[in-house]
């Protein structure tokens, strides 16, 4: 019976004799597609309700459903609906009759459990079969397990069996062999005097044949020694033919692989030659491109060394005209040069394009820094000038001065510094050098001295 339900899509009821029939009918066919539509089948079970016959209103009668036993029938209830709060919808029970609104409420609540029940019902039976299926697969493993236990033990009864038949045998075996051998015993003893007779014949017979076994056995060895003298003699000759041979091939090996040895090594030689007077000739010439530009450096540098030294000599020589050239020169004078230059002197950093120069170096003497020269630098001049700073100054500057000059002219220091490495002049160089040793040698006892005050 086709209709179609409140969502507007057509839907039918199928009657069935069975619950089963209903189930394997819902497994099928529900999911399944046709026409592009799919098709979704649900359960449902009805009971008979006895029919009573009830008055219509416009005079007829109509067949009505019992009210269910859930429902209290002394009690009436009324809810309002949305579209007119002051109405109020029917009772449930309307002068004995139940409302159709909880009639087919009820309905579709009991088609829902009838449903799941039937469901419940086809997952039990589907259960059931796979738990048969799962007894009569352990039945069948129980009958295999009895019957491997019946072979087993079959197996080992034929094994017992066969150990003892295999005793058996070898006792049957034993006493087969012992009968044998008394056989034989016996058969001797009647044969013995047969035997003997035969046994003085083959005897004769075989001392005979090995007579004459042993006079073949002698023309053999004979025969066999001539043999292998012969074939000893053949073979010697044949091996000394081979070592001539061996030997003739060996030396005119040798002779051909030193005959290339010899133009290998000619070769080699004469390549190595070659060689080592390319590299020879790339060394001389490398040497005298690197001399070459080494001499051209340090050309330059001398050059820049120069020009450097003339500018700071000259730039010195200005500061000193200005700073002592205008006045007359004194003692005092002297100590303040020699102050100023100290933190000129141990500040700079020397270097080719700052090189170190005779008038930079605060000379510990008296002479007018204009008219200064190396040899005025002496042992004299020095412990003049302290002298005269020892009664110009208090003690603790005076030993602050001489400690600070002790170590400024340090040749150590001076090494350290890299000071006369900056001099490109040799002789320049060698005499700033001995003229700070002076500086240092004189100032040693006098820094010793100034210990004590």
């Amino acid at each position: 019976m086709r209709r179609k339900n409140r969502k507007g899509l057509p839907f039918a009821f199928v009657s069935f004799g069975t619950a089963d029939q209903a189930f394997i009918a819902k497994k099928k066919l529900h999911g399944t597609t046709v026409n592009f539509k799919k098709i979704s089948v649900k359960y449902k079970e009805y009971k008979e309700v006895p029919v009573k016959e009830q008055k219509r209103t416009d005079g007829g009668k109509e067949a009505e459903l019992p009210p269910s036993p859930e429902v209290p029938t002394a009690k009436v209830q009324q809810t309002p609906t949305t579209s007119d709060a002051g109405a109020c919808t029917k009772h449930i029970v309307i002068d004995g009759k139940i409302s159709d609104q909880w009639v087919e409420m009820w309905k579709n609540e009991a088609d829902t459990s009838k449903t799941q029940l039937v469901e419940a019902r086809g997952h039990v039976v589907v259960v059931e079969e796979q738990l048969q299926l799962l007894k009569v697969e352990r039945d069948q493993k129980l009958a295999e397990i009895q019957s491997l236990k019946e072979q087993n033990l079959k197996l080992k009864e034929v094994q017992e069996d066969n150990a003892k038949l295999q005793v058996e045998i070898n006792d049957l075996k034993r006493k087969l062999e012992l009968s044998e051998s008394r056989k034989k015993i016996l058969e001797m003893q009647a044969d013995a005097p047969m035997w003997q007779e035969a046994k003085k014949k083959r005897e004769a017979a075989e001392k005979k044949a090995e007579a004459e076994r042993k006079r073949k056995a002698e023309l053999e060895e004979s025969k066999r020694k001539v043999r292998e003298i012969q074939e000893a003699e053949a073979r010697r000759k044949k091996a000394e033919e081979a070592a001539k041979k061996k030997e003739q091939e060996r030396k005119e090996r040798e002779q051909r692989e030193e005959q290339k040895r010899k133009k290998e090594a000619e070769a080699q030689r004469k390549k190595e030659e070659e060689a080592a007077k390319k590299r020879e000739q790339e060394r001389k010439e490398r040497e005298e491109r690197e001399d070459q530009e080494r001499k051209q450096e340090q050309a330059r540098r001398e050059r820049e060394w120069r020009e450097a030294t003339i500018k700071e000599r000259a730039r010195l020589k200005r500061r000193a005209h200005s700073l002592w050239g205008l006045r007359e020169w004194s003692n005092t004078r002297a100590l303040e040069r020699v102050q100023t230059l100290m933190d000129e002197f141990e500040t700079t950093k020397f270097s080719e394009s700052q090189p170190a120069t005779f008038e930079i170096i605060p000379w510990p003497v008296l002479t007018d820094p204009l008219l200064l020269k190396v040899e005025h630098i002496d042992w004299a001049g020095v412990e003049e000038f302290f002298a005269m700073a020892r009664v110009e100054l208090t003690v603790a500057e005076y030993k602050k001065m001489v400690e600070k000059l002790h170590k400024m002219f340090h040749p150590d220091r001076w090494r350290a510094r890299a000071i006369l490495k900056t001099v490109f002049d040799e002789f320049l160089s060698h005499t700033l050098e001995e003229a700070g040793n002076t500086v240092s040698q004189a100032m040693t006892p006098l820094w010793r001295a100034s210990k004590t005050l």
